[in-house]
C-alpha cells in the first residue's frame, strides 16, 4: 500500500514539482499500455521510468473487489495524512490538483498490485522494488530465475537452464522445491504445478520418477564436490544444477534439493557482495583524519 504514495511523488518530483504538466500527462495517459523495453536503460531517466509505470495496464482480472475497496481506503487515508504537510499544500493548491492527487494515488495502487515485485525475510520483513523490466516477469511455482532484492537494487538470476523460446519467470512465494506447507495467492495460478490439464500431469509424473544417477553425471557430480574445496561454493553448486538438468533429473527430488542449497546460498552471497559494496561506499563519503 506504501507503493501507491512512493509511486505518485516519485512522478512529482521527476516533474519538478509541476503539478499542472504532470496533471497534463498523467490524466490523458493513465493505464493506456505500456513497453518497458523502449527504456534507455544505460541512462535510465526518472520522469520515462515514471511514465512507463504510470501508463501500465493492470489485468482487469486479477485481484479481488475486497483488495480494490482496500486500495481506495489507503488512497483516501494517504490522500488526508499528506495533504496536512505544509510542503505538500503549498505544491497541491486547488481542487482539481487535490482531486488529482487523490486519483493518482488509486491508479498506482492498481499498478503496484500488478507490479510491484516482493520478498519476505525474517530479518527485514518485506521488501518491495518497482522494476520496470524485471516487473514484466510472470510466476510459476516451477520457477526459472529468481529475483533477489537487497539494498534498494534488485538482481534477475537465473536457476537453471532456459530453452529458446520459455518465458522467463520467477517465483511469487515459495517454489515447489521449498515448500512451506502452501501459498495462498489472490489470482489463480496456471503455472504448470498448478495445472489440472496433462501438462500438469506431465510435470507430476517427472517429479515423482526415480532416476538412476548415471556414471557420467556420478562422475561430474564428484569432480565438482572435490572442486568445490578450493573453488567458490556457488559456483560449484551452479554447475551441479546445471549437470543435474542435462542427466534428466529436473524436477526430480535430487534436482529439487540441489535447487533449494543453491537458492539459499544464492541468496547469502548476494546479501554478503552488497553490505561489502555499502561498507566501501560509506568509507568514501568519511573525510580523512589528520
Amino acid at each position: 500500500m506504501m507503493a501507491m504514495a512512493r509511486l505518485f511523488f516519485y512522478g512529482l518530483t521527476a516533474f519538478n514539482d509541476d503539478v499542472t504538466e504532470m496533471m497534463k500527462y498523467c490524466m490523458a495517459n493513465a493505464a493506456v499500455g505500456s513497453n518497458p523495453l523502449e527504456l534507455d536503460l544505460t541512462k535510465p531517466n526518472p520522469l520515462d521510468v515514471f511514465k512507463v509505470l504510470h501508463q501500465f495496464k493492470p489485468n482487469p482480472g486479477q485481484g479481488s473487489s475486497d483488495l480494490d475497496h482496500s486500495l481506495k481506503l489507503h488512497a483516501a487515508t494517504f490522500y488526508s495524512i499528506f495533504m496536512k504537510n505544509p510542503l505538500v499544500q503549498s505544491i497541491i493548491r486547488t481542487k482539481a490538483q487535490r482531486n488529482f492527487m487523490l486519483r493518482c494515488l488509486l491508479i498506482h495502487g492498481r499498478v503496484a498490485k500488478s507490479l510491484l515485485l516482493n520478498q519476505g525475510n525474517e530479518s527485514e520483513g518485506c521488501l518491495g522494488i518497482f522494476s520496470p523490466i524485471a516487473s514484466l516477469l510472470n510466476h510459476s511455482c516451477d520457477p526459472n530465475v529468481t529475483a533477489q532484492i537487497d539494498s534498494g537494487s534488485i538482481k534477475v538470476i537465473v536457476l537453471r537452464p532456459i530453452r529458446k523460446g520459455d518465458q522467463i519467470c520467477t517465483s511469487c512465494a515459495s517454489a515447489w522445491w521449498d515448500d512451506n506447507g502452501g501459498t495462498k495467492f489472490d489470482f489463480q495460478c496456471m503455472c504448470v504445478v498448478c495445472d489440472q490439464g496433462p501438462e500438469g500431469a506431465k510435470w507430476r509424473k517427472a517429479r515423482n520418477k526415480v532416476r538412476p544417477i548415471s556414471r557420467k553425471a556420478a562422475r561430474e557430480l564428484e569432480d565438482i564436490a572435490l572442486e568445490g574445496l578450493e573453488t567458490h561454493e556457488l559456483l560449484m553448486m551452479q554447475r551441479m544444477v546445471q549437470t543435474l538438468v542435462r542427466d534428466g533429473h529436473y524436477p526430480g527430488e535430487l534436482f529439487g534439493e540441489t535447487m533449494l542449497d543453491y537458492y539459499n546460498t544464492l541468496y547469502e552471497v548476494l546479501r554478503s557482495e552488497n553490505a561489502k559494496l555499502n561498507r566501501a561506499k560509506a568509507l568514501q563519503c568519511v573525510p580523512n583524519s589528520v
